[in-house]
């Protein structure tokens, strides 16, 4: 029975996302577009329905299937300076009057909040009272960062608001085995769930042919792509490739995402576009790239190996323990010790003097079964029916 009161033979499950935000965008359209299309299989075990907050660049609007529009509500609020503040504040009522009559009219037993969604913390706090409550947990700790200082009282805010969200909330999925152990050790009593991690290929990354004006003749450079935050490694890729000689002369560097470079971002022979990368320009910026590197310093999970396995492009990674997650599994990337300037120096040589074959193809065999289309639906409703 719901909690109106009336009974429905298949228990109805609502995705939160209250967040876009570079991956995280392609992160929950992927899930919901597989959740509510999977819901509405003959044989489905759930009802699914979707709300979503959507920035001023409508990134759920343009990416959510057509067929999936009857079960999505999207609310626009934009991401202003003012905005931000009032959420450090209290969510907005909008939001808060779509959930609750979202839960009513479509008899909602189950929500899941899957972006994170700290700010909306009092809504977290009623769904637990009232219905079964999952929060996805991406990053259980607060990540190295060098921001300004207001950015930093802002994350320091966020991650208090998240870590009590985790605290009230039953029901947690996390997409790194890593990550689980943590947090069934840290929570013991309560239920932590995993599911892989969704490609964030995107219908509009796959057949995108917009190339960056930044990169116009441009090609067989070193690629980094993601947001540019200080976990990441990014000063140590460009350290990396000031100190190698071999690297400077036969390459260029090319760092794509927003955020903040380091200063030594913009030394000759490195192109720094500091700037929202569209889906449409990640395939020409993915297919140009001699390699992809990723040297994070720490990371809970990420989804930028579907990137670099969809497009099949020699890879270096750090040996963060998510990466070696999947690298354990098959040669997919070229490992390198985290931090360590000199070994990502010999292991951007390697991979772009001798690119491996083997690679490539353990590339593509492992994106089509470890990315492929319902793996993700498939995990999630199961989670969601053996915990009703």
């Amino acid at each position: 029975m719901t909690k109106s009161g009336k009974i429905n033979a298949q228990p109805g499950v609502l995705l939160v996302a209250t967040a876009s935000y570079a991956g995280m965008g392609p992160y929950v359209v992927k899930i919901v577009n597989e959740v509510l299309s999977a819901s509405r299989e003959a044989d489905s075990h759930v009802r699914a329905y979707a709300l979503l907050v959507d920035d001023v660049d409508c990134y759920y609007q343009r990416n959510i299937d057509d067929a999936n529009r009857g079960q999505t509500t999207i609310i626009t609020y934009a991401n202003s300076k003012l905005h931000k503040l009032r959420l450090l504040v209290a969510p907005p009522r909008c939001v808060t009057h779509a959930l609750r009559r979202l839960c009513r009219t479509k008899h909602i037993d189950t929500v899941h909040f899957l972006s994170g969604d700290a700010l909306y913390l009092p809504l977290i706090k009623e769904c637990t009272r009232q219905y079964k409550t999952f929060l996805t947990v991406h990053d259980a700790a607060a990540h190295d960062a060098a921001k300004s200082w207001y950015k930093m009282l802002r994350q320091e805010i966020l991650y208090r608001k998240f870590y009590r969200a985790i605290d009230v909330t039953p029901h947690l999925i996390t997409n790194s085995r890593t990550q689980q152990d943590y947090l069934s050790a840290r929570y013991p009593s309560k239920s932590v769930r995993f599911h892989s991690f969704p490609t964030l290929v995107t219908p509009r990354i796959s057949t995108g042919i917009l190339q960056s004006p930044e990169l116009q003749g441009i090609t067989n450079y070193i690629l980094f792509f993601g947001r540019i935050e200080k976990y990441k490694g990014v000063d140590l890729l460009c350290e990396a490739f000031r100190m190698s000689a071999k690297l400077r002369d036969n390459y260029r560097l090319v760092i794509a995402g927003t955020g903040e470079p380091p200063a030594t971002a913009h030394e000759n022979g490195i192109i720094t576009i500091n700037r929202y990368i569209a889906d449409e320009e990640v395939a020409a910026l993915m297919r140009g790239a001699a390699c992809v590197v990723f040297p994070y310093i720490s990371a809970t999970q990420s989804g930028v190996l579907s990137l670099s396995c969809y497009f099949r492009r020699p890879t270096v990674v750090s040996d963060i323990p998510y990466f070696m997650e999947h690298v354990a599994r098959a040669p997919i990337a070229l490992t390198f010790s985290s931090g360590s300037v000199e070994g990502l120096v010999r292991a951007l040589i390697k991979v772009l003097q001798s690119p491996s074959r083997e690679m490539i193809d353990a590339q593509e065999s492992y994106y089509d079964t470890h990315y492929r289309d319902g793996q993700t639906a498939n995990s999630l409703m199961s989670i969601y029916t053996d915990e009703l």
